[in-house]
């Protein structure tokens, strides 16, 4: 008999496709990190112990799964963007950076080469920024390997010490002022607010360092690719957020101060063509609204806030709130820094009150008084009144004297006598 052959079934082996860029990249995420290039610069807020890089390099492999909450993976917010050397160390602040990368890597795979390319394949902050910086503004004749080379010039000189610091100051700010911002890896890639604060610290270092050509050059490509107008002289502080920062212009020889909010839309310029100092000066904690305009060689004091839409052509005091145009002292901050607090709605305030009361009395008062002048007055043979309040008996068509001192005082006196009196109560408290 004829043995019947069993028929062999056929297996299919179904082969799972990894994304190869996303292979690529895991295989070097399991390499330890290199140190910080400034850590043996023989700064004490850079020396790490050995315990922190051991920590550090096994929290570097491969570990983090899609499921990772963000608060285990950013640093905790601060009220203020104080030196991060403080609480944390520059490793430790870069660390965190690689790890929300590597977790946005993996949710979307698309952009995994994304991710390598502007920070994973980078050993530091300063040079993922460089890199960042130049895709955004290089054009065809201006090689993004050329700006390259020359921001990691100025971002890792020995002199750069305070700018650095500025750097993460200013990402620590935009990620615990705006809501909109939900990790560090996407202030530092994605907002151009936080691009355009960085590109003028480069192109200030520039003109300091007497290179003004490539720094006015540096500021026209900005203007162009962000939008933002900043002339390279202009000094600025750490911790400054410029939220959208779409339409801002900042002339030659203001000042910004610490912990600053700017939002869009605003202008600190000139009044006209004099030379010398010329544009506003703005100390620490001070909130801009949108779209305000200041002009002049003028202060605005530590922890004023700018109403929206404001055009500011005096001196702003000390936790002032000002609004209008022309703007003027409509009340005190509700908080003593409001750059951070980012609230920018006008409230009413007991000294807003009290300017509005005794505003609409002295309005009363007026208008009883002109009544009372029209009564008494005698009309001449032609029924002509002058309202002027010199003139003397027996000439014109009044014979009414006034006597000034009695007279209510006018609405600019009122107005000038009212800000002088809130001013001195503000500098009191």
């Amino acid at each position: 008999m004829m043995k019947k052959k069993k028929k062999k079934k056929k297996t299919s082996v179904v082969l799972k496709r990894e994304h190869p860029p996303l292979l690529f990249c895991a295989a070097l995420w399991t390499s330890p990190p290199r140190v910080f290039s400034e850590a043996n610069n023989g700064d004490d807020d850079n020396t790490f112990a050995s315990s922190s890089l051991a920590s550090s390099s096994s929290s570097s492999s491969l570990s983090y799964s899609t499921s990772t909450t963000k608060s285990a993976i950013r640093a905790p917010k601060r009220p203020n963007s104080e030196d991060l050397s403080n609480k944390m160390s520059r490793e430790d602040f870069w660390n965190e950076i690689r790890k929300e990368a590597e977790v946005e890597a993996a949710k979307e795979p698309m952009l995994s080469s994304f991710y390598f390319t502007s920070i994973l394949s980078h050993d530091c902050l300063e040079k993922s920024l460089s890199f960042a910086l130049a895709n955004r503004l290089c054009t065809k004749t201006l090689l993004s390997t050329q700006l390259i080379e020359i921001f990691n010039e100025v971002l890792l000189a020995k002199d750069s010490e305070q700018l650095r610091n500025n750097i993460r100051r200013d990402l620590v700010a935009v990620i615990s002022r705006d809501p909109a911002c939900n990790s560090y890896v996407q202030a530092l890639l994605l907002f151009k607010g936080f691009h355009a604060i960085q590109a003028h610290r480069i192109q200030h270092y520039l003109w300091k360092k007497g290179q003004k050509t490539y720094a006015s050059m540096l500021q026209s490509r900005i203007s162009e690719a962000l939008g933002v107008d900043v002339h390279p002289a202009a000094k600025f502080g750490g911790g400054i957020l410029m939220d959208h920062a779409t339409g801002c212009v900042v002339g030659e020889t203001a000042t910004i101060g610490d912990d600053v909010s700017i939002l869009h839309g605003v202008t600190l310029g000139g009044t006209g063509k004099e030379v010398g100092d010329r544009h506003p000066k703005i100390q620490d904690n001070v909130l801009i609204g949108a779209r305000s305009t200041i002009l002049g060689n003028i202060t605005v004091e530590s922890g004023a806030m700018i109403a929206a839409g404001s055009l500011v052509l005096k001196p702003v005091p000390a936790n002032g709130m000002v609004a209008g145009n022309p703007a003027r002292v409509v009340g005190r901050t509700k908080d003593r820094r409001p750059a951070l607090v980012m609230r920018t709605k006008i409230e009413t305030r007991e000294d807003s009150k009290e300017f509005c009361e005794i505003f609409a009395k002295a309005v009363v008062e007026k208008d009883k008084s002109l009544m009372a002048i029209t009564k008494t007055t005698r009309f001449g043979p032609n029924l002509s009144f002058s309202s002027s309040l010199e003139d003397e008996p027996g000439k014109g068509s009044s014979s009414v004297v006034i006597d000034k001192a009695s007279s209510p005082l006018s609405s600019e006196e009122l107005v000038k006598q009212l800000d002088e009196k809130r001013r001195r109560r503000l500098r009191g408290k």
